[in-house]
């Protein structure tokens, strides 16, 4: 994928619920005090904190905090629904750091597993994930790496103990 290139919703058979009504600029990375433009590197792991579905929680207007993510899991459509463009910046990572620097939203995807964080994923979840990264890094070849929420924003715990990292396993991204 050039970094111009526009994934469409629906590629891969996921609902397009977008989130609220927030811009979402296009991805840019910081170096050397310009701005490029640049494919992400990153896969980023959350986990809602609710019960309800994120997708469903993102996509609401009266939302007062900006969060998004590019694809996260919708309890109206027991899958991922995809909410913000791979060409697009989510607003997922606000203030992390990875490998020591900020702007993370900027270089990254973000998808958000059901809530809430310490739930066991069951069966029909790993196969919608397993779908989703299977696509994922055919549409996206520049992701190289992926890192729990936790890792790189200090005091998050998600996805939590109810998630597997063993679901990362045959994606072909590295631990960051």
């Amino acid at each position: 994928m050039s970094s111009g290139d526009a994934v469409l919703p629906g590629e891969i058979g996921a609902a397009w619920l977008p989130s609220s009504e927030f811009p979402h600029m296009p991805a840019r990375y910081h170096a050397m005090g310009r701005r490029y433009k640049v494919p992400p590197i990153l896969l980023v792991v959350h986990s809602g904190a609710r019960a309800a579905g994120v997708a469903e929680y993102i996509a609401r207007p009266d939302l007062e905090r900006k969060v998004s993510a590019h694809f996260s899991w919708s309890k109206t459509h027991q899958g991922f629904a995809q909410q913000v463009g791979l060409d697009r910046q989510a607003w997922h990572a606000g203030g992390s750091k990875w490998r020591g620097k900020g702007g993370v939203n900027a270089l990254s995807v973000g998808v958000e597993l059901p809530g809430p964080w310490d739930m066991e994923r069951g069966p029909d979840q790993r196969q919608e994930w397993d779908r989703l990264m299977m696509w994922l890094v055919q549409a996206c070849p520049s992701l190289e790496f992926w890192a729990r929420h936790s890792d790189i924003k200090r005091g998050k715990l998600d996805p939590g103990p109810g998630w597997d990292a063993g679901w990362m396993s045959g994606v072909g991204l590295a631990e960051s």
